[in-house]
C-alpha cells in the first residue's frame, strides 16, 4: 500500500488531555461524565481555538477538572471558553500598540 503524501495530514496544533481526579469523584461512572462534557465543550471550540493559534507550534494541554461536583454542561462550556481564552494571552506574543 503506498501511501500519497497529500493524504497524510500533519498533527494537530493542539493535542489535549481531559483529567479528573479520583479523589473528588470516587464513581467512575461521574469521572466519566464530567470528562464527556469536557471533551463535547473542547470538540466545538477546537476549531476557533486551532485559528487563532495557527500551525507553527504543537502544544500539549492538560485540562484537569477541580470542582467537587458534577456541573452542568453551560457551567463547563463557558469555564473552558474562559481557560482557552487565558491560555491564549498567554502562549501569543502581546501585539505592541502603537
Amino acid at each position: 500500500m503506498e501511501a500519497n503524501t497529500s493524504e497524510i495530514e500533519s498533527p494537530p496544533p493542539v493535542r489535549v488531555m481531559f483529567a479528573v481526579p479520583k479523589k473528588k469523584f470516587s464513581k467512575a461512572v461521574d469521572r466519566n461524565r464530567v470528562r464527556r462534557l469536557l471533551r463535547e465543550a473542547y470538540r466545538l471550540e477546537k476549531n476557533r481555538l486551532f485559528e487563532k493559534i495557527g500551525s507553527a507550534i504543537a502544544y500539549n494541554l492538560a485540562i484537569v477538572f477541580t470542582g467537587t461536583e458534577i456541573p452542568d454542561y453551560d457551567t463547563i462550556q463557558k469555564a473552558l471558553i474562559q481557560s482557552l481564552e487565558r491560555w491564549l494571552k498567554k502562549i501569543t506574543p502581546a501585539t505592541p500598540t502603537t
